[in-house]
């Protein structure tokens, strides 16, 4: 197999070094990139060489080249470039230097013995700025490895407390690579180690915890229990919503109240179906949890749910309904004043209430919009005005403009 390098050059096989070689001092730069694109296609320890002594070339996209080709060889590519790292030419310096970074960083759990961190010390002396960077880098993810790697290890240790403190730092991390080895400690005696490995995961938020810690609902410590509860609220993930809305029956009211705030973290909701369930609940605090959830969604199966929680047996819970459905808005008008007519009181009396809430909301957002255009004076001004109306009034002035 031969492959042309250039329009003076001679055909040679592919796996000619001493041509390759020779076409890299080609004086046509289009040559050049023949030659390093050759390289690439074969791999071995002197091509690699080859394409080392290409970083050095005059021409960017020689370099380039030889750089992207090195980068995809990896780990194959290092023995060749930590020498690289102390020559005497910038460029080779410079992208050896990236090559090496990159290499790290995408593989931080690969072993890199102590000629690799020898160069890279070197190379935090450079005069290149960018030499020094590429290296502090590097170096930086093998330090931060062998921490983590050091903190995962500590979780076995025999001394409780190396083992509590190896959880927290963990945390503190937040790296996913130490969800698993901290989701096996869910299930170990101690309550304490539990609690920890929990909040833990709650910090890193890997929804792969989520099956996990629901499971940790059912721990007979109440802290343990808390602590799961609130780490599912982090991590925010919406299999976890049916377990929390259990948590609010918990028998600690700690555990409600945390279920409560978890379930307050989600912004939007996109499965309804476990808070429809829940307005049939006889406890008021989950009809109420699921009817504010509720408010996050804007959606008709949403709007009739919550028409339907106006006529609560728990005032609380209507209250929640009427302002959920003045947070949807435009969207549910058309549903609000079909309920007006309804023969529930109650019913029509919580739409119209929602209606007055959305009214109250859209006047509050036009007079904070005037705010912008108008002097402080006649801001004053138009409070003064407006508070002296009823409350009926106020509620009115869906039209107002300034």
């Amino acid at each position: 197999m031969i492959e042309s390098m250039g329009r003076d050059e001679q055909f040679m096989p592919l796996d000619d070094k001493e041509g390759l070689r020779q076409a890299l001092s080609s004086g046509d730069r289009n040559v050049r990139i023949g030659a390093v694109k050759t390289l690439e296609s074969l791999g071995d320890r002197l091509s690699i060489k080859l394409l080392v002594e290409a970083l050095k070339d005059q021409h960017y996209e020689v370099r380039e080249t030889a750089y992207q080709a090195l980068r995809k060889y990896g780990q194959r590519a290092m023995p060749e470039l930590v020498p690289a790292l102390k020559d005497d030419n910038f460029y080779a310096r410079m992208y050896a230097a990236l090559a090496i970074t990159d290499r790290i960083v995408q593989n931080p759990d690969g072993k890199y013995d102590e000629a690799v961190i020898d160069a890279l010390t070197h190379a935090l002396l450079d005069k290149s700025i960018y030499v020094r960077r590429s290296a502090y880098d590097a170096l930086k993810v093998i330090e931060y490895n062998k921490i983590f790697k050091s903190l995962v290890g500590s979780l076995d240790d025999p001394d409780h407390g190396i083992r509590l403190e190896a959880i927290i730092a963990l945390g503190k991390l937040a790296d996913k690579r130490a969800a698993k080895p901290l989701i096996r400690l869910l299930s170990v005696k101690d309550a304490n180690i539990r609690r920890c490995a929990a909040s833990a995961l709650g910090r890193i938020k890997d929804k792969k915890a989520t099956g996990p810690l629901l499971d940790l609902l059912c721990d007979m410590d109440g802290n343990v229990r808390k602590e799961a509860v609130k780490a599912l609220g982090a991590i925010g993930d919406e299999k976890a919503v049916s377990g929390l809305l259990g948590a609010l029956k918990d028998k600690e009211p700690s555990v409600r109240e945390q279920a409560r705030e978890a379930l307050y973290c989600y912004r939007s909701f996109r499965y309804i179906t476990p808070f429809i369930d829940a307005l049939g609940d006889k406890d008021a605090t989950v009809r109420k949890s699921a009817v504010r959830a509720l408010g996050k969604v804007k959606g008709v199966k949403a709007i009739e749910s919550l028409i339907g929680a106006l006529e609560d047996s728990d005032s609380s819970v209507r209250d929640e309904a009427q302002m959920g459905l003045a947070c949807i808005g435009k969207g549910a008008l058309k549903q609000l004043r079909s309920a007006l007519d309804d023969d529930s009181d109650l019913i029509r009396h919580g739409a119209a209430r929602a209606l007055e809430l959305m009214s109250k909301a859209k006047a509050k957002k036009r007079l904070e919009l005037s705010h912008k255009f108008q002097s402080p004076e006649v801001w004053m001004e138009i409070e003064a005005a407006i508070s002296a109306y009823t409350k009926e009034k106020q509620a009115s002035l869906t039209s107002f403009n300034i």
